[in-house]
């Protein structure tokens, strides 16, 4: 799924959708810095969205996952 998604992602750089399914897909690999930077970019292309919310939530000062404040 992650090289799917990266693929999507070279051809549509603000795929939104495909920002929020790599950070899970990351997330559930361990790979939380990376999730963080696609959850922050999903938030920008859709801020109204709930689910940008809840990313930028688990998102702490320094830019990393905070799972603490996730679901």
């Amino acid at each position: 799924a992650v090289a799917a998604l990266r693929g999507v992602l070279s051809l549509h750089e603000d795929y939104p959708d495909a920002h929020y399914n790599l950070a899970v897909s990351l997330e559930a690999l361990g790979d939380y810095p990376a999730a963080a930077k696609h959850r922050a970019r999903f938030a920008q292309l859709v801020p109204d969205s709930p689910w940008a919310e809840q990313g930028i939530a688990m998102i702490d000062t320094s830019g990393q996952l905070d799972l603490a404040n996730g679901e």
